[in-house]
């Protein structure tokens, strides 16, 4: 795994920044067939909020949406849950019949304490734990959290504390929400430290997995099927290749 110092959020910023591209801050409602020369037409609103449908949902302005023409179309978001209304008639092949799948809710919480070694069978209990489908925790994993802005010698200070003993703060992963007495078992919590955070951060799989195509429309591309195999910011990164790559065999250079 790996971090930017400072917050991850800068890897993106810095990336619009190099990219000098104009960028239009608001939430997609539509896309539809252009129009004249343009290939797409993209209705969205000038204010930012959630392009999730659902609970944990904020919804954005309802003003008139604006209209971007657009050559080329990227969906960044899991189209499972999406509120993106997408002409049908833009779709080509297997995409006009999409398996989106479903998202999986997430409830995050972050804690400061250490780990109880005795409930894990072990006399140092680890940074980080994965669990097995049907094992006897209530939660998916648990991981120990250190500071954006740390340096890596602060990094290496706090995990020698955390393995001599010490209290840290610790990110644990649930399918439902855990009150301070559920922890309690595994961990040395403060209560009052505890914070949920729940979102749904990734798809729900199954077997066999239904897998998305990229490709939904030649300049219309869905990164987020990468998901379909594996869920992670490195998986992004790969897909925002990949998204590259198709643009550009079909906008070789010299064609529009």
């Amino acid at each position: 795994t790996w971090g930017v110092r400072g917050g991850n959020a800068q890897f993106a910023q810095r990336a619009l920044a190099a990219a000098h591209a104009n960028a239009f801050v608001g939430t997609a409602r539509a896309l539809r067939r252009g129009e004249g020369d343009a290939r797409f037409e993209v209705l969205f609103d000038d204010v930012a909020g959630d392009a999730v449908t659902g609970e944990m949902c904020s919804v954005a302005g309802t003003a008139p949406p604006q209209t971007l023409e657009a050559d080329v179309v990227l969906i960044a978001h899991h189209l499972g849950r999406s509120h993106l209304a997408i002409d049908a008639s833009l779709l080509d092949g297997a995409a006009a019949r999409p398996i989106w799948g479903e998202m999986r809710c997430c409830h995050t919480h972050f804690l400061r304490g250490r780990p109880r070694p005795g409930r894990f069978g072990c006399r140092v209990a680890p940074t980080g734990l994965l669990t097995t489908d049907g094992a006897d925790v209530p939660f998916f994993c648990y991981q120990l959290q250190v500071p954006v802005d740390a340096t890596a010698a602060e990094g290496r200070a706090i995990v020698s504390e955390v393995l001599a003993g010490g209290v840290a703060v610790y990110k644990v992963f649930a399918g439902r929400r855990l009150a301070a007495s559920d922890l309690d078992e595994f961990f040395d919590i403060d209560a009052e430290s505890l914070k949920v955070v729940d979102w749904f951060a990734y798809p729900q799989y199954c077997i066999p997995q239904p897998l998305a195509p990229f490709a939904l429309a030649e300049g219309l591309v869905y990164l987020n099927a990468v998901e379909g195999v594996a869920s992670a910011m490195e998986m992004s990164a790969i897909a925002a290749r990949n998204a590259v790559n198709l643009v550009a065999s079909w906008h070789p250079k010299g064609r529009r």
